[in-house]
């Protein structure tokens, strides 16, 4: 007897795809991208104290979706403080 759930059929291997795979593994790999790209790019903020580093990574790793969205919202309010305050250039952000 079929299982009951929601399949589609590959023409090519005869194998059962579900559609939850299609819609959980590619949200799954970018999340995980996601939180490893924000690890290595909290590794080289200048403006951040280790202990503001590792909190970062740690809440990236264990909220891999949301992580990364939350750090990457705040480092673009920080940017924006930086060029609002007198004396700074965009330049000095890359470092």
């Amino acid at each position: 007897m079929p299982h009951p759930t929601v399949t589609l059929l590959a023409a090519e291997t005869s194998s059962t795809v579900s559609v939850f795979g299609w819609f959980f593994y590619p949200i799954l790999f970018l999340s995980l991208g996601l939180a490893l790209y924000c690890v290595f790019t909290i590794h080289r903020q200048s403006h951040l104290t280790e202990i503001q580093k590792l909190k970062w990574v740690l809440f990236t790793l264990f909220l891999p979706l949301v992580g990364p969205l939350a750090y990457w919202l705040r480092l673009r309010a920080d940017r924006q403080q930086l060029l609002a305050a007198p004396g700074h250039s965009e330049g000095e952000l890359e470092a």
